[in-house]
């Protein structure tokens, strides 16, 4: 059996949580598999790769600089993305020729068990299914619950998207080989071009409508998002034990100073703490509201509500001096 290839692709704010999320994955699986990593400036990253490089179940990992650097990507101001979201549009330069299929994760994305045999099971399908990618459907054109149709029809309009599934591209299956051969690439770049005024969810509404009603639905349990999927049964033992890849999609991060007091957050703080000699990982993503927050926790006690309170306050305080927002 052919190592599985994973992809991700980040830059130097998200090299701590890429991290989080690669040894996550490693710690899970039971057989060897390669790495490939697209990077705006590897050398920030070179302690992290150095490493994972030394874990027993990497076969090869393989970290690049990402060097396209003359195109405009819309939509970043205020985002909670940055460009690197867009560096698989151009997977093929960086990823080795031989590779038939691709597993991309954001950088987001704690693993929680092993997802290999449905990995396997879902590639196999795509093969019989000749369908380009997998991915896991996010919203419907005809699901009235949760919007209009009015809504629904604006959403998809603006894409001129004609098929009645929009997918979440935090894990995306990739038979790369079609991606290539379809040079997908060229699509890509062409749409961005084309529907740059219109895009709202960046990279992942290219993919959309270059695979508008052509992917395969996968299961939920490998992109799961606790904020989409909102259902009491969901508990937090629920999610520990099925699902495989926790997928913290939005503004809303388990490393964020305001998000930390949730319980869900200890998916991902457990995870620093296994590769970490500190209690938190903690980021003032918006200095002056932050502050705010660490103050009325103070003031109303809540900062013991935490399992680690003078581990929380000081890594809040060292955040918020070096944050630049």
């Amino acid at each position: 059996m052919s190592h599985l290839n994973f992809l991700y692709c980040f830059d130097e704010n998200y090299n701590t949580q890429a991290f989080v999320s690669i040894n996550s994955l490693l710690k899970n699986i039971d057989e060897k598999v390669n790495i490939y990593i697209i990077h705006k400036n590897p050398a920030s990253f070179i302690n992290y790769y150095n490493s994972i490089i030394k874990n027993e179940n990497i076969n090869d990992i393989k970290i690049s600089e990402f060097k396209l650097k003359n195109h405009d990507f819309p939509k970043l101001k205020n985002a909670h993305v940055s460009e690197a979201t867009y560096y698989r549009i151009f997977a093929e330069e960086y990823v080795d020729v031989d590779i038939d299929f691709l597993i991309y994760l954001d950088a987001d994305i704690i693993c929680l068990n092993n997802p290999l045999p449905l990995l396997h099971e879902t590639i196999l399908n795509l093969k019989n299914t000749v369908k380009p990618v997998a991915a896991r459907t996010e919203g419907m054109r005809n699901d009235y619950e949760n919007w209009t149709k009015q809504e629904a029809e604006k959403f998809f309009r603006r894409l001129d998207l004609k098929g009645n599934n929009y997918f979440n591209a935090g894990v995306l299956v990739m038979n790369f080989n079609m991606w290539k051969d379809n040079d997908t690439q060229k699509s890509l770049i062409s749409i961005l071009e084309k529907y740059k005024k219109n895009i709202i969810y960046w990279d992942q509404d290219l993919l959309n409508k270059a695979f508008d009603n052509n992917f395969m639905d996968m299961s939920n349990s490998l992109n799961f998002n606790l904020g989409i999927f909102d259902n009491p049964s969901y508990t937090y033992e629920y999610v520990k034990e099925n699902i495989f890849f926790l997928h913290f999609s939005g503004k809303g991060k388990p490393w964020n100073l305001e998000f930390i007091q949730y319980k869900n957050s200890n998916f991902y703080q457990d995870e620093f703490r296994e590769i970490s000699s500190k209690k938190y990982h903690v980021v003032a993503n918006k200095k002056l509201s932050s502050f705010f927050f660490l103050i009325k926790n103070l003031i109303n006690l809540r900062i013991f509500d935490y399992d680690y309170p003078l581990e929380f306050f000081k890594g809040s305080i060292k955040s918020l001096v070096t944050s630049k927002k």
